[in-house]
């Protein structure tokens, strides 16, 4: 009954709806292709943890594949319950972690994460490069972690619990969760950003002041403000040079009137980096591309014994 009409409904009809959707031969074959992907994540995440490493069993525990080894992170628990798991950013970790589209962004980020100390995660929202700085670099890291906390996109309480879970176990030296939003001096606001009472607009010289904080590596995902962000603060990144991960927002970029490769290439020229890595060949045409921009005198740090056998006592 729907709106007060019957619907009536032949036996033939039961059959077509009950039927599965019939799949081309090159359809199956892609679908096969995908889950042989999949499996690789599963494989690991059974055996790593119940049979090469002999892991205590975690609900909250994710194993992220790092150079033929793993680093542990812990997703939200509930309160009080050590081995439960808060379902919905459990889910965003684990996919971020084993999704084969992610491998190259994750192995990005451990690449450009060694040797690193102090880590600015701009737009961390749950927390999950957090929560993986924090696993690579342990004891010796300091982690601020910004975001916004819009209720559309933040599950209340999660990124504290991603702090403390991780925090626990890997006893990182400073971890400071900062409600703000990053702008540049004019303190301009994207107006499609639900930017609460409580949430404390200011540049990324501002926070780093406020926090007396000096990072080494900076992470930005912040659609498309990396613009005035990053734009505002060339002295800053110019005296620091900090790694910089960057998420770069093209589509939105060009929406809002701004060249992407431009952006880029003011950082470069101006504040003295190069681009170590870029996932999409034209910036001007890819809708988001992830970049790792290193100053010019950077050096790559190999993975130190203790980090990489870190992931295997988790």
């Amino acid at each position: 009954m729907i709106f007060g009409a019957t619907i009536d409904m032949t036996d033939s009809d039961l059959t077509l709806i009950s039927q599965p959707p019939k799949l081309s031969f090159r359809k199956k074959i892609r679908v096969l292709l995908r889950a042989l992907r999949q499996f690789s994540g599963w494989y690991q995440r059974l055996l790593a943890e119940e049979v090469w490493q002999q892991m205590k069993w975690h609900g909250a525990r994710i194993l992220v594949p790092a150079g033929g080894g793993h680093f542990a992170i812990f997703t939200p628990v509930a309160e009080g319950d050590e081995q439960g798991m808060i379902q919905r950013t459990h889910r965003i970790f684990d996919h971020h972690t084993y999704a084969p589209y992610t491998q190259a962004e994750n192995h990005m980020f451990i690449q450009a994460a060694r040797g690193k100390k102090r880590f600015l995660d701009i737009g961390a929202a749950e927390g999950y490069y957090s929560a993986l700085f924090s696993a690579i670099a342990g004891s010796d890291a300091e982690i601020i972690s910004v975001d916004p906390m819009d209720p559309g996109w933040v599950g209340e309480g999660h990124l504290e619990s991603v702090r403390t879970q991780n925090r626990k176990f890997h006893k990182n030296k400073r971890w400071e969760i900062v409600r703000a939003y990053l702008t540049d001096n004019t303190n301009a606001i994207d107006p499609a950003a639900q930017v609460e009472s409580e949430c404390e607009v200011m540049t990324l010289v501002q926070l780093c002041d406020k926090f007396d904080f000096r990072p080494d590596f900076i992470k930005l995902d912040i659609e498309s403000w990396e613009w005035e962000v990053l734009l505002s603060s060339i002295d800053f990144l110019r005296e620091i040079k900090p790694t910089i991960i960057l998420e770069l927002h093209g589509s939105i970029l060009r929406d809002r009137g701004l060249s992407p490769s431009e952006l880029v290439e003011r950082i470069k020229s101006v504040a003295g980096y190069k681009v170590a890595f870029q996932e999409a060949r034209s910036l001007e045409n890819a809708d988001n591309s992830h970049l790792v921009l290193q100053p010019v005198t950077a050096k790559t740090e190999p993975l130190s014994d203790a980090a990489r056998s870190r992931h295997t006592t988790a």
